[in-house]
């Protein structure tokens, strides 16, 4: 993010990359930043036992590298939130409500030569989660 020719998402002219969870873009290549990332938890980086690193799975794309198919005719998420009612048997408290959603899609690998898989080691200053 300290280079030069780094462009933040923010000053793109519209809000479309901030939503999909781009971060930025460097060489043509959109960064997307994800709460929902693999890792293992290894000490490879040192052979002390305190230095400790979570290894992430980062993931690089090429165009066309992979395809997304609908599988019927719903092109968007359909959401269902059910609310706790007096006549549920499951929730007879009514302490919660569910939320879920459905998309029927699928996608295929039509490149593995255009996927690049880059490990990359790190750690938070308050111990591995």
């Amino acid at each position: 993010m300290g280079n030069s020719e780094w462009l933040d998402a923010h000053r793109y002219t519209t809000s479309d990359a901030i939503e999909r969870g781009v971060v930025g873009k460097l060489h043509g290549v959109e960064f997307v930043e994800s709460n929902n990332q693999y890792y293992v938890l290894t000490g490879g980086f040192s052979t002390s036992a305190t230095n400790i690193a979570n290894v992430f799975a980062n993931f690089f794309f090429g165009k066309n590298s992979y395809g997304v198919v609908n599988l019927a005719s719903i092109s968007a998420p359909k959401v269902y939130v059910k609310n706790p009612s007096g006549n549920s048997t499951d929730n007879p408290l009514d302490l919660f409500s569910t939320v879920g959603w459905k998309m029927p899609f699928a996608c295929k690998t039509l490149n593995t030569s255009w996927i690049v898989a880059v490990p990359t080691g790190a750690s938070d200053a308050f111990g591995v989660s």
